[in-house]
């Protein structure tokens, strides 16, 4: 069965749990290819996809998307599950940020900032949000920067 003008009672989506991400992964390609496979037949519904089509998907989206847990590694790697790309920031030594200057400061915050708020093109393209979402995490990184040099407090010269 292919994608329908008319919603049936079926096709319907069950508002009490959300959608598997190899669903999303699936609707997503579905919609870039205008719901049409390569030959131009129609793509099925996801209810109507073959177990073994899913299971595909499945492990698709497995080898991509991060583990479930946000852990720290023995205090030297914080891994996010909030990216698909599973953002790891190595956590910086003592000496690391002590001889940090203002300008390794900014970087260091807005690369990690702009990692962690990837999120945003995530929920873009679950169609949650507006406006880019990659354009979202480059403001708030520059927030971030902006905010440090306005509280980077400078040492007189001994």
């Amino acid at each position: 069965m292919g994608k329908q003008d008319e919603t049936d009672e079926a096709d319907v989506p069950n508002t009490t749990t959300p959608p598997e991400p190899a669903e999303l992964a699936y609707s997503a390609y579905c919609t870039i290819r205008n719901w049409k496979a390569v030959n131009g037949d129609p793509l099925p519904l996801w209810a109507d996809v073959t177990e073994d089509i899913k299971e595909g998907w499945r492990a698709a989206v497995k080898a991509v998307l991060p583990a479930k847990e946000t852990v720290v590694d023995k205090g030297e790697t914080l891994r996010l599950a909030t990216n698909p790309a599973d953002v790891e920031l190595p956590l910086l030594t003592e000496d690391q940020i002590n001889t940090m200057d203002l300008e390794e400061a900014c970087s260091q915050l807005g690369n990690r900032v702009y990692k962690v708020c990837l999120l945003y093109e995530q929920l873009e393209h679950r169609g949650v949000v507006r406006g880019n979402g990659h354009h979202a995490a480059q403001h708030i990184a520059k927030l971030a920067e902006t905010e440090l040099r306005e509280r980077w407090i400078t040492k007189p010269a001994a």
